[in-house]
């Protein structure tokens, strides 16, 4: 795996609410858009916002099994400003919507 994919892993955990696009996260690499792209591709199995969508939910499944706080309060803090946008992502993701996860 090459360093710059490590790094934009990193800089991705560390800001899951991160709201620039993803071509500031190729700058912060030094790489271009379609250099990121395929890195992450090739690393990920993935694009860079499937990458950042699969953290998101894997931050929030975590959440929801360790914190009683509501999911609305969950949500913003990943990147999603409604909960419904979120929801369907952790849906395709877990095959469930958070509710269910969180019972």
């Amino acid at each position: 795996m090459r360093e710059e994919a490590r790094q934009a892993a990193e800089l991705m955990c560390s800001d899951l609410a991160r709201r620039g696009a993803l071509a500031e996260l190729a700058v912060e690499v030094h790489l271009s858009v379609p250099q990121f792209h395929r890195i992450c591709t090739q690393s990920y199995g993935t694009s860079p916002l499937g990458y950042l969508t699969r953290l998101r939910v894997q931050e929030l499944a975590r959440l929801l099994r360790e914190t009683d706080e509501p999911i609305e309060g969950l949500m913003p803090r990943l990147g999603w400003i409604a909960r419904g946008h979120g929801a369907r992502f952790f849906h395709q993701h877990t095959g469930m919507f958070p509710l269910e996860h969180k019972r």
